[in-house]
């Protein structure tokens, strides 16, 4: 219980943390000491009265009354997958996970397998349904594109997983290379359209931060 207790007050610290606002000489405006900032002059950020209250509401649904879903569920041919019959084609897994394959080229977005969405696994916001895709059933992934680190969008375990049987680059935000793996490469932001148009981060608002 008191695990749990520690869990729930960090959660509610993070939801009330920010960043700096001094600026880095050198850098791009949005650089700022201890992270990023929105440049945008009408942005306002929520009070930690809003944010505060955001969190408990979600902590209280999770668990307590978690929400159900129950959706009509196709089976896939993981072998037509690895085969990479149908190309190009674009399979989504859940979430923000899709597996794109194009050209020859495998790319994973958000990967997201674990049974919760949460730094520790008996506690957090879980999963609705499983995984249009079993892990197993993976092709071979030459990149994998991690757009925040939100926990339902970059998953350790997950990663931990994909180093492990496949080994493939990923391409990431600013901040975010320790978090990714070995085979890491920093995307980022100089304006749009991006210098190397192939792969390249929009100039995207969010807040992140774990």
């Amino acid at each position: 219980m008191c695990r749990g207790y520690s869990a729930i007050f960090l959660i509610l610290l993070i939801a009330c943390a920010g960043v700096g606002n001094e600026p880095i000489p050198g850098q791009l405006a949005h650089h700022v000491v201890g992270g990023f900032r929105n440049t945008n002059s009408d942005f306002r950020r929520p009070s930690a009265w809003t944010r505060w209250s955001f969190v408990v509401r979600r902590l209280w649904t999770t668990s307590i009354s978690p929400r159900t879903f129950d959706a009509p569920r196709v089976s896939n041919d993981g072998a037509l997958l690895r085969a990479g019959s149908v190309n190009p084609s674009i399979t989504w897994i859940g979430h923000s996970t899709l597996l794109v394959q194009i050209n020859g080229v495998n790319i994973l977005t958000d990967p997201q397998w674990s049974e919760r969405a949460s730094p520790v696994s008996w506690a957090g916001p879980r999963r609705l349904s499983p995984p249009g895709l079993a892990f197993e059933d993976l092709p071979r992934i030459d990149v994998v594109l991690i757009s925040h680190d939100h926990y339902d969008h970059l998953d350790l375990n997950t990663v931990k997983r994909l180093v492990a049987a496949r080994d493939p680059l990923f391409l990431v935000p600013l901040g975010l290379k320790a978090c990714a793996a070995h085979r890491a490469h920093t995307l980022s932001y100089r304006g749009w359209p991006p210098a190397h148009p192939t792969v390249g981060p929009t100039n995207g608002r969010r807040n992140s931060a774990r």
